[in-house]
């Protein structure tokens, strides 16, 4: 709750389907991030964390925020930003995000409150 759920959310699981889910799309979508760089990851993963859930803290419904499933929005967002914005295409890339896409081409969905279980808005404030 708080300041503190902006680091204890994306850790934090409500069953193991729901840990299995986020870690499935996190090996997929974190290989992805890795083609740029150990160092773009740490930086993009923590910056999509703490942007995109002191936005929830701020903007966000009163309810119980947990999952890793926003970060995994931030990277999906990054990667689709770094392909349509590098000087030059790296095809690396392009196909990683054509994987993720293919694979988690529903989760666009997931920024819309249709579900009062899920945090719709930790989806789109980690798109941010």
């Amino acid at each position: 709750e708080g300041l503190l759920q902006i680091f204890t959310a994306p850790f934090c699981h409500l069953s193991w389907a729901h840990l299995t889910a986020n870690l499935t799309g996190w090996f997929i979508l974190g290989a992805v991030t890795m083609l740029n760089g150990r160092r773009c990851y740490v930086m993009t993963c923590c910056f999509v964390a703490v942007v995109g859930g002191l936005l929830v803290v701020i903007c966000g419904r009163n309810a119980i925020h947990a999952g890793a499933s926003g970060v995994l929005f931030g990277l999906f967002a990054f990667q689709l930003t770094a392909v349509c914005f590098q000087p030059q295409i790296e095809w690396k890339s392009v196909v990683g995000l054509l994987v993720a896409a293919v694979v988690f081409g529903g989760m666009i969905f997931g920024v819309l409150p249709t579900d009062a279980t899920v945090s719709w808005e930790s989806h789109l404030f980690n798109i941010v």
